[in-house]
């Protein structure tokens, strides 16, 4: 059956809206990416004070009126077969486990709208290096929700700031210190989940080519020869 020239206007100017507001996230050191992305981090490892602060934004496909949280996944991989101590966060036992933390606001004067105003509490999840996951490196589950009497106005013309994770320096120098902070590394901004009261009312936001990366010390060059299987491969996307 042939469709007329109308509809064929109507379908072209209806795919034309959607890749117009297609959902995207971004990622960025220091600041949203709309300020201006800042792919790289270079750090001459000489002290145990510096913050260094990657931010993750988003623009959603969906209007809504009830988002009350976000749920964000972030990949780690480094040049090198294992991953090093300087990155292994979180857990006990961790040479650096206390030197990843999370915020939920922006900093002042930023472009991307401020999601949750000042009522954002964030917290991380999990810091996961075995399994499945020492294919990667590491990942990081992180949230950021409100209470009901909290919950946000999002809409396809805005970014949006959603989590900003601070990595300090500590034990980079000295006796104590933690080897591999040299060592470069890819960082993906995996995915972000709005929550908005229930999955026909929540957007999942997977990747944004270009957009969802940033580097440390330059990158990776490294790639992993190890086998997988394939329940070991589709545990990843989980």
């Amino acid at each position: 059956m042939k469709m007329s020239l109308v509809a064929l206007l109507s379908l072209a100017a209806l795919t034309i809206e959607c890749a117009a507001h297609a959902a995207s996230m971004q990622l960025s050191w220091s600041q949203c990416y709309g300020d201006g992305q800042v792919l790289n981090q270079d750090f001459a490892c000489n002290n145990n004070w510096l913050p260094h602060v990657l931010v993750a934004s988003f623009t959603p496909d969906m209007t809504s009126d009830t988002v009350n949280g976000n749920e964000v996944v972030i990949d780690i991989r480094t040049n090198s077969a294992a991953l090093p101590s300087w990155w292994q966060f979180k857990n006990t036992g961790s040479c650096r486990n206390a030197a990843l933390k999370v915020a939920s606001r922006p900093s002042p004067n930023s472009t991307c709208l401020d999601e949750f105003g000042q009522d954002g509490i964030a917290a991380i999840g999990a810091y996961l290096v075995a399994g499945p996951y020492a294919y990667l490196g590491a990942r990081i589950i992180a949230v950021v929700a409100v209470p009901a009497s909290a919950v946000a106005h999002v809409d396809p013309t805005h970014e949006y700031f959603s989590l900003a994770f601070i990595i300090d320096s500590a034990h980079t120098t000295g006796a104590d210190a933690c080897g591999g902070c040299a060592v470069g590394a890819e960082i993906e901004l995996n995915s972000i989940k709005l929550t908005a009261g229930g999955a026909d009312l929540d957007e999942f936001i997977g990747a944004s080519p270009g957009e969802n990366y940033a580097y440390w010390q330059g990158g990776v060059t490294y790639v992993p020869t190890r086998s997988a299987t394939w329940g070991a491969i589709k545990a990843l996307y989980r």
